[in-house]
């Protein structure tokens, strides 16, 4: 009967011992949970708040899993907020520096509708024809497409 009484005693012993130890530190804020609090912050339509978010993950994680994500919503979280030049610049990085990303030809598409909306339309139908070029099978092409078809028609009356 002992050694079972000496088994719970030494049990309850480390027990007390770990909870004197106080909780356990969280651990440090990881690039996936800094992404999806400025993703949310994005989604509930807190901008300035998001944008301050993407560009701090920008900085932090420059070569990170999120950055090509980042970097986009960045441009998006400018755009929402009429920021159109500011938005340009993001936009650009994901195009230049983040060819593989799932957000390229959204990055591209994105920016020739806020060429559009500068009146840059030179540089509008040199993104969209880009698009076309490099993501010729994508939803954005297709949109890029019709915007080119409305620029040519613009142009010619």
């Amino acid at each position: 009967a002992k050694p079972v009484l000496i088994t719970k005693l030494n049990r309850i012993e480390s027990s007390i011992d770990k909870s004197m130890q106080g909780p356990a530190q969280p651990a440090a804020e990881s690039e996936e949970n800094r992404y999806t609090e400025a993703y949310l912050a994005l989604k509930s339509g807190r901008y300035e708040e998001a944008a301050a978010a993407f560009l701090q993950l920008t900085s932090k994680y420059p070569q990170g899993e999120y950055t090509d994500q980042a970097w986009y919503w960045l441009g998006e979280s400018y755009y929402a907020q009429h920021k159109l030049k500011k938005a340009v610049r993001p936009l650009k990085k994901v195009i230049a520096d983040f060819p593989k990303s799932s957000k390229h030809a959204a990055a591209m598409l994105k920016l020739g509708r806020i060429y559009q909306e500068l009146k840059r339309p030179g540089d509008a139908t040199a993104v969209f024809q880009r698009l076309t070029k490099e993501h010729p099978d994508s939803t954005a092409a297709e949109h890029a497409r019709i915007e080119l078809y409305k620029l040519e028609k613009r142009t010619r009356k």
